[in-house]
């Protein structure tokens, strides 16, 4: 990697830090998180039926969580 472009990096990085942060943390999770979900996918049972029960609470936790978390911002900002 060049000098100029680590320049760049540690620049935008001091400039927004907090944006430069979730950006880097994107730019990483998405792909991770996708690779993790194609593993899952590729290991998953054909038939569901012995272990039904345990994918559709796996599955459950994962969404409500996911609601859960993608509504903070609201709460918080309806508690104020």
């Amino acid at each position: 990697m060049g000098i100029g472009i680590m320049l760049f990096i540690a620049g935008l990085a001091s400039w927004a830090p907090l944006g430069f942060s979730i950006a880097t943390v994107y730019l990483f999770a998405v792909p991770h998180n996708l690779l993790e979900a194609r593993y899952f996918l590729a290991r998953t049972p054909y038939r569901w039926k012995p272990l039904q029960e345990y994918f559709l609470v796996a599955i459950g936790g994962i969404l409500g969580l996911g609601a859960i978390f993608a509504a903070l911002p609201w709460v918080a900002r309806a508690s104020d």
